[in-house]
């Protein structure tokens, strides 16, 4: 069942933006890292695995009656919110300071010079509903970090605010995650989009 006519849908993400690529490169890429970084902050990383199933968030949005839930992957938090705008043929307004981040994320990705929301993200999922307050309820007893990121809006703009400037989000072309390992290339800031997480409708809604 969708929302009902006229009323803001809203996006909220669960988890949070980037786990399983900092958790990957936590590995892979550990001993360069700890030229900067302790033992003790990189097996802080590890703690990600045990948050990379969706099955209670998404049993949490069938309950709550949300209408899309989208679990995010490669192309990052961006990929999957230039996704779930497909999916819904909808415009959207996110802030880009609502987004939830681990701090070995962003730590991470300054290292390699990435961008933390292109980088692969498993375990964070995006739910599309107009009763965030419900949603809250389901998530909240479930004890799975959430935050209302953003809504979506007639139009096909989508745009993401972070203090007085904007950017407009556009189709990935990668993931941050394959920059960093591919042999040869060297890690670059990359701009917006994403063309890679997968949508679905919540079956029987």
């Amino acid at each position: 069942m969708r929302e009902a006519e006229g009323r803001t849908r809203y996006i909220i993400q669960t988890k949070f933006a980037g786990m399983s690529g900092s958790l990957l490169l936590s590995v892979q890429r550990r001993k360069e890292l700890l030229s900067r970084y302790s033992e003790e902050f990189l097996d802080g990383c590890g703690q990600f695995e045990a948050l990379l199933s969706v099955g209670k968030e998404e049993e949490a949005a069938r309950q709550a009656g949300a209408s899309r839930f989208l679990e995010a992957g490669r192309g990052g938090i961006f990929g999957a919110l230039w996704e779930l705008g497909e999916a819904e043929n909808s415009g959207m307004d996110i802030l880009l300071s609502k987004i939830l981040f681990r701090q070995e994320t962003i730590e991470i990705c300054e290292y390699f010079d990435i961008s933390p929301y292109r980088l692969l993200s498993g375990g964070c999922s995006l739910i599309v509903s107009d009763r965030p307050e419900e949603l809250a309820k389901e998530l909240w007893a479930r004890r799975i970090p959430w935050a209302v990121i953003g809504r979506l809006h007639a139009g096909r703009d989508r745009v993401a605010y972070n203090g007085d400037g904007l950017r407009y989000l556009e189709p990935v072309r990668g993931d941050e995650y394959d920059r960093i390992m591919a042999p040869g290339r060297r890690a670059r800031n990359a701009g917006t989009g994403g063309d890679y997480a997968e949508g679905k409708d919540i079956e029987g809604h």
